[in-house]
């Protein structure tokens, strides 16, 4: 367990139009809560409340409890909607052009006016402040759709948006880091669905989309409707995050006929000169993104469609060989001769009958491309229906190791890694009577990646003039897939008794990942120079062999079901004071154990096959929410967050289990005989056999997933010139962090003078 603490301070003041708003009152939709009145504040029971979408057709319908309250749950983002109120006795009431954001409880109460006669309906637009609410309760970043689409997003890559959160920044891997915590702790939700990569490399557009290795284009900008960034939403229906939660919610159709057609374009032709007149290395980024949307039935159903395509040329980071020798000017700033390179080529086509590629300088290829569909249905008067399906796929093609003055590899050592993203999501929201309200929801992602490389030899390193030439298949490329597969079911049950709002709701995830990452498995030869390779001469080889007792490899299978049940009381508990209390537990159980090892069990005593299944996740937490009368609010709270780990970090104890690939390795005299055929690539040194090394991970059965406690204090205050300031104070401490333990580490002793710091080693006193 490794206790983490941090303290973070964000300050923001910005334009209504910049900053949004939160409110932890449903993941993925909005409120309309208020009351009725006559124009004493006699509360009026009884009162039909008719909510309307106008863009939709959409209609939602209840009644007014004993105090007049009434409660409009699991709204769609957006709008504009009109609020009518009728009630026998008075004159009817509505207010029009109710705009919500997501997560947002927006009040709007009606008074209505005694009347013998029916009178006609009176219209008032409704002015609500969209930055300062009630429901808001911890830091968080809400970007509409009209912010979107205006910003120059590179390549309308949505991930980009994340930067705009002062509570988001860039980690040296490229990914994303929220409150402090690791890119790899983060979640991604897109329409309340799982949208992230469980298993592979962090950093997949910043924030591990999935297929993050290939690169594949989720969506385009044009089709989000918000996207909030959120580090301590106290409402526990947000759960399954550890970091920082990305929340995207997607456009949907209406009964008026919509579409776009947007690009992004940049390319070295755009760039300057520098002061000897040459441009930047060959790069280009293309988009072109189309949308259409529209009704399909009037008032009853609605479709919103989403095709982007993707075209980046990525620069080789470091010079290519020139052919220019004057002075040596081919390799500056490489290491590698003109002729070096040229020679390394004809050896190996014209002594081995092997292509060894090209070393021209050449940019890393990543075409991506999407479809995204989305129907909407009202088949009736508190009921919708939403489904939607996303598929992706990306081939980008990467250039081998190309660093200066150390390695430069030729194309034949790149990799290829195709990958594909299907992800289907099916969502019912219905409302009964004036006190109940459900919203259930069934998602399904899939993702497919393999490594593919373009050579048919294997791997062959020489060192010429000042660094290194590579060519044949680079480890780790042939056989190498990451499949993933999730299901998800979700139901949120609202309850309304009072000026209480009870939630109960589940979350059940069904997790199957099967990974296999060999390195080396076709061999790797390496030469002292030139005229070695010409000789076939090696100075030394390495590879990895499948082990007899487990002929099938590495394979990482990692199964994994996590079932999370929550309950929430949210209590409006003065005109001025909203609280909201509620506890959640997320349960994960082991489907899959590791291959077990009968000598790490007999000799050592290490049931390597034991998991950390059904270890509780406990939550508590608790928000609050107090109005400072027209100058804004106070909020804040104090609770646990507790997330998947990336499942990424376990599948070590899957793929080291000590009946992994052994690792082979010889050099000098026990290099066995050169030969590039791959289907007679040695199995031993030349000296005989060996005996292997194995690593071996396993889990302490105590192992629980990550968990933070998290305390928040907050306030959103009015200022001229129709400003509002936001002052933030976030406090993270680690309960439960994943921690790794080099068992063959034997403790020593303590230090003096350091707190009894373990040493693991003696300390020489006259060294030091």
């Amino acid at each position: 367990m490794n206790h983490l603490r941090q303290a973070l301070i964000l300050v923001a003041t910005a334009w209504p139009s910049v900053v949004g708003s939160l409110a932890a009152q449903g993941v993925t939709t909005a409120a309309i809560v208020g009351s009725v009145t006559e124009a004493d504040s006699t509360p009026i029971a009884d009162a039909v409340i008719s909510v309307t979408n106008t863009s939709t057709g959409e209609r939602w319908q209840t009644a007014t409890r004993s105090r007049g309250r009434y409660v409009v749950e699991y709204l769609a983002v957006g709008g504009p909607y009109i609020v009518e109120a009728r009630a026998i006795g008075f004159a009817p009431a509505s207010r029009t052009g109710i705009q919500v954001s997501l997560g947002e409880r927006r009040r709007v109460d009606l008074i209505l006016a005694v009347a013998v006669l029916e009178l006609p309906e009176i219209a008032v637009t409704a002015t609500v402040d969209p930055l300062v609410n009630a429901g808001r309760t911890g830091p968080a970043q809400t970007i509409g759709d009209t912010l979107i689409s205006r910003l120059p997003v590179r390549g309308r890559d949505f991930a980009q948006l994340v930067y705009l959160s002062p509570q988001a920044v860039l980690t040296p891997s490229g990914g994303v880091s929220i409150a402090g915590q690791s890119d790899r702790l983060n979640g991604l939700q897109i329409d309340g669905a799982t949208n992230l990569d469980l298993v592979g490399a962090s950093g997949g557009g910043g924030i591990g989309t999935p297929a993050a290795n290939s690169g594949v284009r989720t969506l385009s900008v044009e089709a989000l409707r918000e996207l909030q960034v959120l580090t301590a939403p106290f409402d526990v229906r947000y759960g399954t995050f550890a970091g920082g939660l990305v929340n995207a919610v997607t456009r949907s159709g209406s009964n008026r006929w919509e579409g776009s057609v947007s690009g992004y374009f940049e390319d070295k032709s755009l760039t300057g000169k520098d002061p000897t007149g040459e441009r930047a290395a060959d790069f280009s980024t293309k988009e072109l993104a189309l949308t259409l949307s529209g009704p399909i039935v009037p008032d009853r159903a609605a479709f919103f469609l989403d095709l982007g395509l993707q075209r980046d040329l990525v620069p080789q980071s470091v010079p290519g060989i020139g052919s220019d020798t004057t002075g040596g000017a081919d390799s500056a700033g490489v290491g590698i001769r003109y002729a070096s390179a040229v020679r390394f080529q004809e050896i190996l086509r014209n002594t081995y009958g092997v292509d060894a590629g090209s070393f021209a300088a050449a940019p890393e290829r990543r075409p991506s491309g999407n479809l995204f569909a989305k129907i909407t249905v009202q088949p009736a008067v508190n009921h919708r229906l939403e489904l939607s399906h996303n598929y992706g796929h990306g081939s980008p093609e990467f250039q081998g190791g190309r660093f200066p003055d150390e390695v430069y590899a030729l194309s034949s050592n790149g990799i290829r890694i195709p990958g594909t993203i299907n992800a289907t999501r099916l969502t019912w929201t219905t409302a009964r009577g004036g006190r109940l309200a459900n919203e259930l929801s069934l998602a399904y992602l899939r993702v497919r990646e393999r490594a593919e490389s373009p050579a048919d030899f294997p791997e062959v390193q020489v060192l010429a003039d000042a660094a290194s030439l590579v060519a044949g298949v680079t480890g780790g490329s042939t056989g190498n897939f990451i499949n993933q597969n999730v299901w998800e079911l979700t139901d949120n049950l609202s309850w309304y008794r009072g000026t209480h709002q009870l939630t109960f709701g589940t979350h059940t995830e069904l997790i199957r990942t099967r990974r296999v990452d060999l390195q080396l498995p076709l061999g790797h030869w390496n030469f002292s120079n030139l005229d070695s390779l010409e000789a076939g001469l090696p100075d030394a080889y390495f590879r990895t062999l499948t082990n007899p007792l487990q002929p099938g490899g590495p394979v990482q299978d990692l199964g994994i079901n996590q079932i999370g049940f929550y309950a929430q009381d949210q209590w409006a508990a003065t005109p001025m004071l909203t609280l909201t209390a509620g506890i959640r537990m997320d349960v994960p159980f082991f489907t899959s154990r590791p291959v077990g090892n009968p000598l790490l069990k007999s000799e050592l005593g290490i049931d390597n096959t034991l998991t950390p299944s059904g270890n509780p996740l406990w939550s508590p937490r608790l928000g609050f929410s107090y109005q400072l009368g027209a100058l804004g609010f106070l909020r804040g709270g104090v609770g646990m967050f507790a997330g998947r780990p990336a499942y990424h970090w376990l599948n070590s104890v899957y793929a080291f289990n000590g009946l992994d690939v052994p690792a082979l390795f010889c050099e000098g005299p026990d290099v066995p005989a050169f030969t590039l055929d791959l289907a007679n690539q040695p199995t031993t040194c030349g000296g005989g056999a060996f005996t292997p090394t194995f690593e071996v991970n396993y889990f302490n059965p105590s192992f629980r997933f990550p968990r933070n406690l998290r305390v928040s204090l907050g306030t959103d205050l009015r200022l001229p010139a129709s400003m509002v300031g936001t002052l933030d104070f976030l406090f993270v401490r680690g309960v439960n962090q994943y921690y790794v333990t080099d068992v063959n580490l034997v403790p020593t002793g303590a230090a003096a003078g350091e707190g009894g710091r373990v040493l693991y080693g003696v300390i020489d006193p006259t060294t030091g």
